[in-house]
């Protein structure tokens, strides 16, 4: 019997260190492949107010990430709606959850939620990475 079989490190076989090494290689290597290259759907949920000017518009509270909304894709009652933005305030209006900038949207508005002062469920659904969505968090 050898001097170092008294470690626990060596009481097992070669083979088994050497398997349970590459499986751990493999799964933070697949782990970090997930994080870097595969693209998931993030959304964002805003509550819209229907406002009427010349036309029907949608206006939401944002923080300052409202530049973050130019490159997503709008979803309302499950479909996808081409917008414009029509306005950003200059100034801030203060609410529970911090200081906000109100947002007017134009899109194509059903017949039937062409109402004023009527709550539109808005989501705002942009592809990412998980790594991307991490460095937008910290930013």
């Amino acid at each position: 019997m050898k001097r170092y079989n008294r470690c626990l490190f060596y009481c097992y076989k070669d083979f088994w260190i050497n398997f349970i090494s590459v499986l751990i290689v493999l799964i933070i290597s697949f782990i970090l492949y997930i994080g870097c290259f595969v693209k998931f759907e993030f959304s964002y949920r805003y509550s819209g107010l229907v406002l009427r000017e010349e036309d029907y518009y949608v206006s939401i509270l944002v923080d300052n990430s409202w530049y973050n909304l130019q490159n997503c894709t709008l979803l309302v009652d499950k479909k996808k709606r081409d917008y414009s933005i029509v306005n950003i305030a200059s100034d801030y209006t203060i609410t529970d959850s911090g200081l906000r900038k109100e947002v007017i949207l134009k899109f194509d508005i059903d017949d039937d939620k062409r109402i004023i002062n009527n709550v539109l469920n808005l989501y705002f659904v942009k592809k990412m990475t998980f790594f991307e969505k991490i460095k937008e968090m910290i930013v």
